[in-house]
């Protein structure tokens, strides 16, 4: 059976090491609230023109629902080229590209009739709205 003071001697070492750990926390990462929230809010209401204020994954679904009014015939398949789409830097926007199979005659869903074609999509970061978009046949 354990004795009084050692139990002592363990829970003080062990709150010890816990205060060590906190402390090596605090002092590596810092205070977990820098800034007070009036002055945050007002680093959000700072908007710049050159900042990326949507993700490659918001203009994919902006270029997807332009593919609809650009291609008369139905798609069958839409695979975004995920190694190859891009945030370009010069122009603030994002290059998406975009793989489809889209069919020639609505009726039939045979291969024969269908042939493929990509997409080079270029969508604003700052207000994600389309600012090119080409269809190539393949």
């Amino acid at each position: 059976m354990i004795r009084a003071s050692e139990l002592l001697t363990l829970l003080g070492a062990g709150v010890s090491v816990m205060g060590l750990a906190l402390a090596a926390t605090l002092y590596v990462g810092g205070p977990p609230f820098k800034v007070s929230v009036g002055q945050q809010e007002q680093k959000q209401q700072v908007v710049s023109e050159k900042r990326r204020a949507f993700d490659l994954s918001d203009s994919f679904f902006s270029c997807r629902e332009h593919i609809p009014n650009s291609i008369p015939f139905k798609v069958r398949n839409i695979d975004v080229d995920t190694r190859s789409s891009r945030y370009d830097e010069k122009h603030n926007a994002y290059v998406v590209f975009i793989d489809l199979e889209v069919r020639e005659k609505s009726r039939d869903f045979y291969n024969k009739h269908s042939y493929q074609a990509k997409i080079i999509c270029r969508v604003s970061a700052a207000d994600n709205q389309i600012l090119s978009f080409k269809v190539r046949r393949v």
